[in-house]
C-alpha cells in the first residue's frame, strides 16, 4: 500500500525535474541575437540614395503583421534613438519601415552627416527589446557625381 502512494509522487516529482532541466537547457543554449548594419559601414562618405544592408543573426525576419514567436522586421531609424521595448516605432521620413521582410534597401537620406540604426520591431511596429537595436552607424552623405 505504501508503494502506491508513493510512486505517483516520485513520478511527478521526476516528471518537474525534467521540465525544469529542459527549461534551464533551453535558457542557457539560446544564443543571444546580434542585430546591426553591414552596409554603409561607420563613417563611410555616400550619396543618396543610401543603400542600408542590415544584418541579423539568431533571430528570424518576418513580414508585419505575421505573429510568430522570434521574429519581427527591420526598421530603420535615423538621428533618433530607438523608443522603449514595447513603444510604437514612429512612421516617418525619420522611422523608416520595412514590413516586407527586406533586409536591403535603398532610402534617401539628405545630405550632411546621420546616424542609422537599425531596430527590429514586432508584427505591429513595437520595439521588440533593447538588445534587437544595433549599435549606430555614422555616415556623411555627400552630393552625387
Amino acid at each position: 500500500m505504501r508503494l502506491m502512494r508513493t510512486t505517483p509522487l516520485a513520478l511527478c516529482a521526476l516528471a518537474l525535474s525534467v521540465v525544469a532541466t529542459s527549461l534551464h537547457a533551453q535558457a542557457v543554449s539560446a544564443p543571444a541575437p546580434i542585430i546591426g548594419i553591414l552596409l554603409p559601414t561607420s563613417n563611410a562618405t555616400v550619396t543618396s540614395p543610401v543603400t542600408v544592408r542590415f544584418r541579423l543573426v539568431n533571430y528570424g525576419v518576418a513580414p508585419a503583421g505575421m505573429q510568430m514567436a522570434g521574429t519581427g522586421h527591420f526598421h530603420l531609424v535615423i538621428d533618433d534613438e530607438a523608443g522603449a521595448a514595447g513603444t510604437i516605432i514612429p512612421t516617418d521620413s525619420m522611422h523608416v519601415h520595412y514590413g516586407k521582410g527586406q533586409i536591403e534597401v535603398t532610402v534617401p537620406v539628405p545630405l550632411g552627416r546621420h546616424t542609422l540604426r537599425a531596430v527590429l520591431g514586432d508584427y505591429q511596429h513595437k520595439v521588440i527589446r533593447p538588445e534587437l537595436v544595433s549599435p549606430p552607424v555614422t555616415i556623411r552623405v555627400v552630393a552625387g557625381r
